[in-house]
C-alpha cells in the first residue's frame, strides 16, 4: 500500500554490544533528529550480553520512547536484529550501529524521503563515513576507505552492495521475512535478500553518520577478516549463488583509478595498506571457516 510521508511510522534499533562509551550519544542524537514527514514511535535497544555500563547508559536517557533490552548471553548482532526484525512496530525500521555519531538532525528525515519515493523500496542505506583520521596508522586505513568510497559511489550511483553498512533503514513487510543463518555480514545479507526478493534498493547520501577508524592493526585486521568484498563472497556465495559475486564484481578500470588517485594523496599509507591487504587475501576461506564470534570485536574503535 503506497503511503503519503505524513502516515510513515518509525522505529529506531540499535542493537549493542558493550557500548557505554557511545551509547548514550547516540540515544540523545537519535532523539534529536527532526521528524519531518514522519513519527518516531519507538527506540529498541538491544543489549548482547553487555559486560560494561551500557545498560545503564542507556538507562539514563529519559524518554518513554526508548525500551532497553537485556540480554545476559552475548547471541550476536545477527540474532539481535532478527528480534529486532518481529518486535519493532512501525512501518519503517532504522537500524543504527551504537558506536557512530549522526552528522545532522536530519539523517532519519533523509532515509525516510528516500523509502517514500516508491513502494517497491524496500531498502534504503546510509551514507557511512568516518571521522577524520588523526595518528598514522589511522591515515593509512583511511586510504583504503577513500578508495573503497570512490569506486562504490562510481557504480549505479551509489546503489549497490558496498554502500550498506551501520545505518539502513527497512519496511516492516520486508523486515519480517528475513531469516539470517550463521553469518557476520548482516548487513550484506539483508541487501542480497533484497536483490533476490525482486525489490528496490536505494541508496541515501545525504543521510551521514560518523565512525571511528580502528587505531590498530590488530582492530583493522577483525575489521578486514569481517567485511572485506573477499570476506564477504566467501561467507555468502552459498546463500546467494551468482548473485554475490555479480554485486561484489567492481569495474576494473574505476578500481586502479581511485588506487591511483589515492596514492598520490598518501603513497606511503596507501602502499602499507595494499601489501597488508593483499598478504591477508589467501586467509580469508580459512578465517570466515572457523568463524567465532569474539574475532570479530574490535576495542580500539571504542576509545
Amino acid at each position: 500500500m503506497k503511503q503519503q510521508n505524513k502516515s510513515i511510522s518509525v522505529s529506531i534499533g540499535i542493537p549493542a554490544y558493550n557500548e557505554g562509551h557511545n551509547i548514550r550519544h547516540v540515544l540523545l542524537d537519535v532523539l534529536s533528529q527532526k521528524t519531518t514527514g514522519w513519527k518516531l514511535t519507538e527506540i529498541l535497544v538491544h543489549c548482547d550480553g553487555c559486560t560494561d555500563d551500557t545498560v545503564e547508559k542507556a538507562k539514563s536517557v529519559k524518554s518513554k520512547l526508548i525500551k532497553v533490552i537485556v540480554s545476559h548471553s552475548r547471541m550476536g548482532k545477527t540474532f539481535r536484529l532478527q528480534q529486532m526484525f518481529s518486535r519493532f512496530n512501525s512501518d519503517v525500521l532504522v537500524i543504527v550501529d551504537a558506536d557512530v555519531k549522526l552528522a545532522d538532525d536530519h539523517v532519519i528525515t533523509h532515509l525516510v524521503e528516500t523509502l517514500s519515493r516508491d513502494e517497491k523500496i524496500m531498502l534504503v542505506s546510509g551514507n557511512v563515513r568516518p571521522f577524520p583520521p588523526t595518528t598514522f596508522f589511522q591515515k593509512a586505513v583511511y586510504t583504503t576507505f577513500n578508495v573503497f568510497d570512490k569506486t562504490r559511489n562510481a557504480i549505479k550511483n551509489g546503489n549497490n552492495i558496498f554502500t550498506c553498512g551501520a545505518l539502513l533503514a527497512l519496511r516492516k513487510d520486508f523486515a519480517r521475512n528475513i531469516k539470517f543463518p550463521r553469518i557476520f555480514n548482516e548487513d550484506a545479507f539483508i541487501y542480497l535478500t533484497c536483490k533476490s526478493s525482486g525489490y528496490k534498493f536505494q541508496h541515501s547520501s545525504r543521510a551521514v553518520i560518523f565512525y571511528k577508524l580502528p587505531l590498530t592493526l590488530k582492530d583493522y585486521l577483525r575489521q578486514l577478516f569481517r567485511s572485506d568484498t573477499k570476506a564477504v563472497g566467501v561467507e555468502l556465495d552459498k546463500y546467494f549463488p551468482g548473485l554475490v559475486q555479480k554485486e561484489l564484481r567492481r569495474p576494473l578500470p574505476v578500481y586502479l583509478k581511485a588506487l591511483l588517485e589515492t596514492f598520490v594523496t598518501n603513497p606511503v599509507g596507501t602502499a602499507t595498506m595494499f601489501f597488508v591487504r593483499t598478504v591477508c587475501y589467501p586467509l580469508f576461506p580459512i578465517i570466515t571457516s572457523k568463524y567465532k564470534l569474539s574475532w570479530f570485536t574490535a576495542s580500539s574503535t571504542h576509545q
